[in-house]
């Protein structure tokens, strides 16, 4: 298995000979540094590879007992979860199309997201987290309105709205009284928690890793059960999003969010209402609009840092951002698979990871651009807070 870690410091055996061992902890780089490697880079709306994206059913990794296999016939269009190590090593991310009653789930949060964010921040603000204690916050599930300055005169300045919901904490999250807020969100986040789950087992035993013990890292509280049947109760940090981005500064042009990579293992998010999401294609060092490439029923999932760092750096963290327009009002819903705060995170060893190249007959990826922001970034004071966005 190789060297262990916390998740939130403690020793580092490995990290000083392998410049993949990146703590998933994390102050985002964007909160300290004035300038990034990334600011300047072009667009690419039109990717060469944008007809071969991959593309994976989410039954492939919820149905395990019927999930195909790489000498079975799939559900037509979509790749045998078998591919994707392979698949996640080549684009940091892969397209999962979701079955019609997944795709209607999703339809049926948008609509009480736009009903829920129409009342007045008053209302809203009834269903906020708990206040702070000891300036700690005590809870993270409820509405919160997120500000952002005009940093370094980089951007305008930003309001956003969000919902978070984090059904593996203390306490009960604060849900709005009156409509279904509660019975559509958890659909959506228990659909894409099995999901995430599947993917992350299915990405272990194709790296030689345990399973169980990345999984477990989710659901410390599961008295031994596998998070993925432990279920989404057992996990204080796994969180669904609702976002809403809208202009209330009279934006006159187009307005980009920080660039940043998702501390989790693995986010999924589907489509959004308006396409904004944009993805780093290491190869040509473009940011390429990846909503416009997907289809109603599509999401699109990729790899967060504690999952770069577990896996030893086979797989990459996926660098992206998200862009608004003036007058736009977008709605998303990303969801993250994290592992517990709390929790020593399982790191597969340099044998293991060599194991994988020879068979998958690749070389040990480059060093990413964004590792020495992040040892700069990780000595910065602060708490962890929904402003990356998807």
């Amino acid at each position: 298995m190789g060297a262990t870690m916390s998740v939130f410091g403690g020793e580092q055996p490995e990290a000083a000979a392998d410049p993949w061992a990146i703590p998933p902890n994390y102050k985002n780089p964007y909160w300290a540094q004035p300038e990034t490697p990334f600011d300047a880079l072009p667009v690419q709306e039109h990717p060469q590879w944008a007809n071969d994206l991959p593309r994976f059913s989410t039954s492939a990794f919820r149905e395990r007992a019927s999930a195909c296999s790489g000498k079975e016939a799939c559900e037509p269009g979509t790749a045998p979860r078998e591919h994707l190590l392979q698949c996640m090593r080549e684009r940091g991310f892969v397209v999962l199309r979701m079955s019609a009653e997944e795709k209607a789930a999703v339809s049926r949060l948008y609509d009480t997201m736009r009903e829920f964010f129409a009342h007045s921040v008053a209302e809203k603000q009834s269903m906020a987290p708990p206040q702070r204690i000891d300036g700690q916050r005590t809870q993270f599930s409820g509405y919160s309105q997120i500000h952002f300055d005009n940093r370094n005169n980089r951007r305008d300045p930003e309001y956003r709205d969000v919902f978070q919901v984090r059904p593996g904490e203390p306490q009960s999250v604060p849900w709005p009284e009156g409509f279904a807020m509660e019975e559509h969100a958890m659909a959506v986040y228990e659909n894409m928690w099995t999901t995430a789950c599947g993917m992350v087992q299915s990405l272990a035993e194709q790296s030689g890793h345990s399973a169980e013990a990345l999984l477990r890292c989710c659901a410390p509280s599961a008295d031994g059960a596998v998070a993925s049947r432990a279920g989404p109760a057992h996990s204080p940090t796994s969180n669904l999003c609702m976002f809403r981005y809208r202009d209330e500064f009279g934006y006159t042009e187009r307005q980009v969010c920080m660039v940043h990579q998702d501390h989790g293992f693995l986010t999924i998010v589907p489509r959004s209402t308006v396409p904004g999401l944009e993805v780093l294609d290491v190869a040509s060092q473009t940011f390429v609009p990846i909503e416009p490439l997907l289809a109603e029923d599509e999401c699109i999932a990729y790899i967060g840092v504690a999952l770069q760092h577990a896996l030893g750096g086979l797989v990459r963290a996926q660098v992206h951002r998200v862009v608004r327009g003036p007058e736009v009002v977008r709605y998303s819903m990303p969801f993250e698979l994290k592992p517990a705060t709390e929790e020593v995170l399982p790191v597969l060893g340099a044998k293991a990871r060599r194991s994988v190249e020879r068979r998958l007959g690749v070389e040990s990826l480059p060093q990413d651009a964004l590792v020495s922001l992040y040892e700069v970034a990780r000595k910065q004071p602060g708490e962890d807070v929904a402003g990356g966005g998807g």
